[in-house]
């Protein structure tokens, strides 16, 4: 495991500015009421993570965040107590497994 200090770099790419917007709301993707975009989880994870690091979803809802780090080549561990969206959270992972090649 690398070690972290202030020196340590998350992303090499351009920085995005400090305001980022996008189209929030329920989509058919997720099936759930308040779901947050995919681009919203994705520039969180790569620009506070490198690939092989571990991010937690407290409250994972539909899976956005395992999703994301999935595809990022990140681990993930999350917490959801609802039995329905955690339905929804393994379809969804199993998918993003199945098609970005790593095994959930």
């Amino acid at each position: 495991m690398q070690a972290r200090d202030v020196r340590t770099i998350v992303n090499d790419t351009k920085p995005l500015p400090n305001i980022w917007w996008f189209d929030v709301g329920k989509n058919d993707k997720t099936e759930h009421s308040a779901a947050f975009p995919e681009q919203l989880a994705n520039d969180h994870i790569i620009s506070w993570s490198n690939e092989g690091d571990l991010v937690y979803d407290p409250f994972m809802g539909s899976g956005t965040t395992a999703k994301m780090a999935i595809i990022n080549k990140r681990n993930w561990i999350g917490s959801e107590i609802s039995s329905e969206y955690c339905e929804i959270i393994q379809r969804r992972i199993t998918t993003a497994g199945e098609n970005y090649g790593k095994a959930v």
